[in-house]
C-alpha cells in the first residue's frame, strides 16, 4: 500500500471516529448508524472506482479517461439516488449525506493532489 493509500484510510479512520461520537451524541444510535452506513457504501464506491480505474489504465490511456469520467458519473447518479430512496423513518438522512461526503471529500483531495503539475 502506498504512503498516500495509509493516509487516505488514517483520514477515514479518524473522520469515522469523529461522526460516529458526534451524531451518536447528537442524534443517537440511528444518527450514528446512519453516518457510518454512508461512509461505507462511499468508500466502497471509492475503492471499485479506482480499481477499475487502475485497470483501465493498464489498458490504454484513453480508456482510463472514459473509466473515469464514468465512474464520476455513475457515483454521483447512484449518491442521488441513495439519498432520494432514504426513508426518513429508517434512517438520519442528514447524517447518511454526511457520511457519504465524509468518504468522497479527502478522495477528492487526494485526487486533486495528484493532478497538481511538478512544478
Amino acid at each position: 500500500m502506498t504512503v498516500a493509500g495509509r493516509r487516505f484510510l488514517i483520514l477515514l479512520a479518524v473522520i469515522a471516529v469523529i461522526g460516529t461520537v458526534g451524531f451518536a451524541l447528537a442524534g443517537g444510535l440511528r444518527g450514528a448508524l446512519s453516518f457510518l452506513a454512508g461512509l461505507a457504501i462511499a468508500t466502497l464506491v471509492v475503492v471499485v472506482g479506482t480499481m477499475l480505474v487502475d485497470i483501465a489504465s493498464r489498458m490504454s490511456p484513453a480508456l482510463a479517461m472514459i473509466a473515469a469520467l464514468s465512474n464520476y458519473l455513475l457515483t454521483v447518479l447512484v449518491f442521488i439516488l441513495l439519498l432520494r430512496s432514504v426513508d426518513r423513518s429508517v434512517a438520519d438522512v442528514p447524517a447518511f449525506a454526511l457520511g457519504l461526503v465524509g468518504a468522497i471529500a479527502p478522495y477528492l483531495a487526494w485526487q486533486l493532489t495528484r493532478a497538481r503539475p511538478n512544478g
